[in-house]
C-alpha cells in the first residue's frame, strides 16, 4: 500500500497538526497491513507473469481494494474535519475507543453532504473531547439522506435563549406546513434526534427570551392559565441539539418563520414583544 496515497493533507496551523498527528496516527499501518499490502502486489506480479494463483489467496487478498476505499473515505472525512479545528482543539484527548467507533462507522459513507457532517461530528470531539455520544454516531450511521434533509428542514423552525447557548424547536403540528408531518417527526424521534408529544404541548412558565436573527422575541405567559406558555409538541434530545449546533451554524432569517411562530403564541393567549415593542 502506498501510504502517500491516503495520507492527512497538512497544514501550518499547531492545532490542525496535532490533529493531524492523532489521525496518522490512528491510521499507522499494522505489520499485517503491510504484508496484506505486499501480497495484493505479488497477486497482480503473478498474474502478469502468467504464474498460477491460489484461489483461497485471491479470496482473502480480494477485500484489501474494499478496505482500500474505505480508508480513503475515513481520510476523506478527517480533511474534511481540519476546517472547523479550533485553535484550543485538544485532540490528543480523543479516546481511542471513540476514534474507533467513529471510523468503524465512517468508513461506509460515501456521499459528500453526509461526509461533511460527520468531518463536523469529528472536529466538535477534536475540539471539545467527551462532547459527541456514540449514540449520535449510530445515529447518523443508520439515517437515511431523505432523513437527514428533514431534520435539517425542521430546524428552520429553532430559536436561541436570549444571551444563551439553548436552543428550542417550535412545531405545532396542527398548524405547521404539510411537508412536516407526524409520520416523519417520529421517524426523526426513532433515531434519538427529537421527542414529540402530539396530544399535549411542551411548557415554558412565566416569561422567556428567545432570539431569531436579529430579533429578541419577550414572551409572556398565558395569565388564565398559571402563565404558562405553551411551546409546541417537539424538542430535542441532547444529541438532536449537538447535531443542530454543527449543522445549522448559519441559519438564514426568514420572515415568514418569525411571524408564523408569533402567530402560534399569540393564538395561545400569550402576549409578546418583538425588540420591546408589544405585537397587537
Amino acid at each position: 500500500m502506498d501510504n502517500n496515497e491516503i495520507s492527512i493533507i497538512k497544514n501550518t496551523g499547531e492545532s490542525v497538526k496535532n490533529f493531524s498527528d492523532v489521525i496518522q496516527k490512528f491510521f499507522q499501518p499494522s505489520p499485517l497491513d503491510l504484508a496484506i499490502a505486499e501480497g495484493h502486489k505479488q497477486i497482480i506480479e503473478n498474474a502478469i507473469d502468467g504464474k498460477k494463483i491460489n484461489p483461497d489467496v485471491v479470496d482473502f487478498l480480494c477485500g484489501y481494494k474494499k478496505y482500500i476505499k474505505q480508508q480513503k473515505r475515513c481520510k476523506s472525512i478527517a480533511n474534511k474535519a481540519k476546517e472547523f479545528i479550533e485553535n484550543t482543539a485538544e485532540p490528543e484527548n480523543i479516546s481511542e475507543d471513540w476514534l474507533e467507533f467513529f471510523f468503524n462507522k465512517a468508513k461506509l459513507v460515501c456521499n459528500d453532504d453526509m461526509q461533511l457532517i460527520w468531518a463536523k461530528l469529528l472536529s466538535e470531539e477534536a475540539n471539545n473531547p467527551g462532547t459527541i455520544n456514540p449514540s449520535l454516531l449510530h445515529t447518523m450511521s443508520i439515517m437515511r439522506y431523505d432523513q437527514a434533509l428533514f431534520f435539517s428542514n425542521i430546524s428552520r423552525f429553532v430559536l436561541r435563549e436570549f444571551k444563551k447557548d439553548n436552543v428550542h424547536l417550535l412545531i405545532f403540528i396542527r398548524h405547521t406546513d404539510s411537508d412536516i408531518t407526524p409520520s416523519k417527526l417520529k421517524d426523526l424521534e426513532r433515531l434519538g434526534l427529537i421527542e414529540c408529544n402530539f396530544e399535549k404541548e411542551y411548557i415554558f412558565k412565566n416569561k422567556k427570551w428567545l432570539t431569531y436573527g436579529n430579533k429578541v422575541l419577550t414572551i409572556f405567559g398565558d395569565p388564565k392559565n398559571n402563565k404558562k406558555i405553551k411551546a409546541g409538541n417537539v424538542i430535542f434530545t441532547y444529541d438532536g441539539e449537538k447535531l443542530y449546533s454543527l449543522i445549522n451554524q448559519s441559519c438564514e432569517y426568514r420572515s415568514e418563520i418569525l411571524d408564523y411562530i408569533i402567530q402560534q403564541f399569540k393564538s395561545r393567549n400569550c402576549r409578546i414583544c418583538v425588540n420591546g415593542k408589544e405585537i397587537m
